[in-house]
Formats: structure tokens, C-alpha cells, sequence
């Protein structure tokens, strides 16, 4: 991992980056809304709405990209920042349906109790990596997500655990593991072989 830590520090910060980029379109929305009074407002709803339309668009697209990238980078198959902009609309239709279950099922695990919420959190923890590995539907992706973790939840809270407190230093290698874990061998085999590790 190390010898290509300046593609992964590289492809996180191009990612942070154009993420950021629909906020200068809610920052114009409201500064519509405030300037020309009520008569602007429908104005400030529309290009408020449509950046955030287009925000959603833009972070599925690069959340997919960036996980290609740093799958690339654990199969060691000469990782580019270009791999970021490579993903398939449909593998991005599946992250937001997979997304959208995950996001439901661990709000009401933790509304009931935090302990289910927690649970659920870690079992779709590479939830985003088989879809865009496998490229699976959501439902398939859920249920190998499922599988891959099984006997793994304790090894996967510690290594977020470890990763957040030393993100919490400020180090971006840190932040690297915490958004990958990187799942180092994942190994194209019937039954995926894992070697958990932190990506340092």
C-alpha cells in the first residue's frame, strides 16, 4: 500500500474536493433567497434543489470511483486516479439502492436499540466494496456483504476503532484506512479469502 500512497492521498482529496463543489450552488440558492426577498425564493428552491440533485449524483459517482481505485490499489493492479472516473451506471443505480436499504435498516437498528445498529453497521461495512468489486445488485451485495463479514465484527470494529482515534491526530493515512480498511487480500477465489488489515 505504501508505494502508491500518493495515488490513494490523491484520488481522497480529488474526491473531497469535487464533492465540495455543489455547496458553491446552495451557497448561491441562499444568497439569492437573501438578497432579492420573497419574490426570489422559488428561484433560491430551484437551484438549491438542483445542486443537491446534482451532489447526490456527484458523491455516488466518486464514492464508487474511489472505491474502484483502492480496490485497485489492494489487488496491486497498477492504480491510476483515472480508475476513479471509470464506474458503470449501473453499479452506480446499486450503490444508491444499496445505500438506501443499509440507511434504513441501521436508523431503525439503533432507533430500537444501539447494539442492532451497531451489528448491522459492521456486517454492510464492505458493502460498497462488493458492489463495485462483484459489481451485485443491492440485495446481492447485502447478503455477500453478510457472508464476507461473518466471524469478522470484532476484528472490524477494532481496526474503525483504531483508525478514527488515529484519525483524530489529524493523519490522512488514518483516514485512508478508516475509508477503506483496506480489505488487503481480497482474493477473486470462491469464498474471498480476507486479510484484515489497516492500510498504513
Amino acid at each position: 500500500f505504501k508505494q502508491h500512497m500518493a495515488v490513494a492521498v490523491g484520488g481522497l482529496v480529488l474526491a473531497v474536493a469535487l464533492q465540495m463543489l455543489p455547496f458553491l450552488g446552495v451557497w448561491i440558492a441562499v444568497l439569492v433567497a437573501a438578497q432579492g426577498g420573497p419574490d426570489a425564493e422559488p428561484i433560491g428552491i430551484v437551484i438549491f434543489a438542483v445542486m443537491f440533485l446534482i451532489g447526490m449524483t456527484i458523491s455516488i459517482y466518486l464514492s464508487c470511483g474511489l472505491n474502484r481505485l483502492l480496490l485497485n490499489i489492494a489487488y496491486d493492479r497498477d492504480p491510476q486516479i483515472g480508475d476513479m472516473f471509470a464506474m458503470k451506471f449501473n453499479t452506480m443505480i446499486s450503490m444508491l439502492s444499496a445505500n438506501i436499504i443499509q440507511g434504513v435498516c441501521v436508523m431503525v437498528g439503533y432507533f430500537l436499540c444501539v447494539v442492532p445498529g451497531v451489528i448491522l453497521s459492521l456486517m454492510w461495512m464492505p458493502l460498497h466494496f462488493v458492489i463495485v468489486d462483484q459489481e451485485l445488485g443491492p440485495i446481492a451485495a447485502l447478503t455477500e456483504s453478510k457472508r464476507l463479514t461473518d466471524g469478522h465484527k470484532l476484528n472490524i470494529f477494532l481496526i474503525m476503532l483504531v483508525a478514527n482515534v488515529i484519525g483524530s491526530l489529524g493523519l490522512p493515512d488514518a483516514r485512508i484506512s478508516n475509508r477503506s480498511i483496506l480489505l488487503r487480500n481480497w482474493r477473486t477465489l470462491p469464498g474471498h479469502s480476507w486479510t484484515w488489515s489497516v492500510a498504513m
